[in-house]
């Protein structure tokens, strides 16, 4: 996604202007977003359950590589090989 953006934008992109935009568009999705945010951050530590940290449910979540490629811890002999 990064090249794309070089690819279209290349030195422009680092502009004063562009700098501008992206930091409007920020401050305009964290306003949008902070009240879901603040919601999520007060449950999660209200909820006495959620014992495991996000690197756990980053390790059981899928990956694009996971979608076409078979896990190689499959049960079956032959699904490792292919992966």
């Amino acid at each position: 996604m990064g090249a794309l953006v070089f690819w279209v934008w290349g030195p422009r992109l680092l502009s004063s202007k562009r700098i501008l935009r992206i930091m409007l568009v920020t401050i305009i999705a964290l306003t949008f977003a902070s009240p879901t945010i603040l919601l999520y951050v007060l449950g999660v530590h209200q909820d006495h359950l959620h014992i495991h940290g996000v690197e756990h449910n980053l390790w059981w979540g899928a990956s694009l590589n996971s979608l076409f490629i078979p896990s190689v811890f499959h049960p079956l002999a032959i699904v490792p090989k292919i992966a």
